[in-house]
């Protein structure tokens, strides 16, 4: 009789049991994000570039022109963990066959689309987060800036990229890319996230998980 009142005992605390682990478990999603501001910048006459473009490279009126990019996280939640994190920006034009494009990261979020200037711009880090050939013309590009977004979303939840040619020397083809002012196709970061605050759970489900496990227990002991 003992064994048939435990095998439905033993699947109601296998129920419970998975229960519990299900509900601790951090909840992940992926989010599409909008850049809050982004400019091109060059060191040359016209400064900075206030048109719906993004560029990269160099250019007899523009000089050698970097793209700033914001964007604000905090829409997700405070204790995330970022598992990827994806710069995607549509490319309109290209005059080079093959130009590589590289992205670094600001730890300054202080500057603004109206304010900001070559001489002015906020310094970037010592290394590329990541390159990509920028090859055809009208089609999206991505850089994986994972690491940093990870490192550097919390606090203000404000997150600057820039993008640069590899090579900077006044005399480099350039792309342009469309801005966050543009009607459509405008930058985007992707993020995938986990939230690192487990759900609570409920005490009811740990009463009764080890209430059925610990009579289970007994009735084994009792049978032997």
């Amino acid at each position: 009789m003992f064994r048939k009142i435990l095998q439905p005992l033993s699947l109601l605390a296998a129920s419970v049991v998975m229960l519990v682990s299900m509900t601790g478990q951090a909840s992940a999603a992926l989010v599409s994000l909008s850049a809050t501001d982004s400019i091109a910048v060059g060191n040359g006459p016209s400064n900075p570039y206030a048109g719906t473009g993004l560029f990269v490279g160099s250019n007899s009126t523009y000089g050698d022109e970097r793209s700033f990019l914001k964007f604000d996280l905090s829409s997700l939640p405070s204790n995330r963990v970022v598992t990827s994190a994806t710069l995607k920006l549509y490319n309109y034009y290209t005059m080079a066959s093959s130009l590589p494009v590289e992205v670094y990261g600001s730890t300054n979020n202080s500057w603004n689309a109206s304010t900001i200037t070559w001489g002015n711009q906020p310094t970037i880090g010592a290394t590329a987060l990541a390159t990509t050939a920028v090859q055809a013309r009208v089609t999206w590009y991505s850089w994986d800036v994972t690491s940093f977004v990870n490192q550097n979303s919390t606090g203000d939840n404000l997150v600057s990229l820039v993008l640069k040619a590899q090579t900077e020397n006044g005399n480099t083809p350039y792309a342009a890319f469309f801005r966050n002012t543009y009607i459509s196709q405008t930058p985007i970061l992707e993020v995938t996230y986990a939230d690192a605050t487990p759900t609570p759970i409920p005490a009811a489900a740990w009463l009764l998980g080890s209430g059925l496990m610990g009579l289970l227990g007994i009735k084994r002991k009792r049978i032997v």
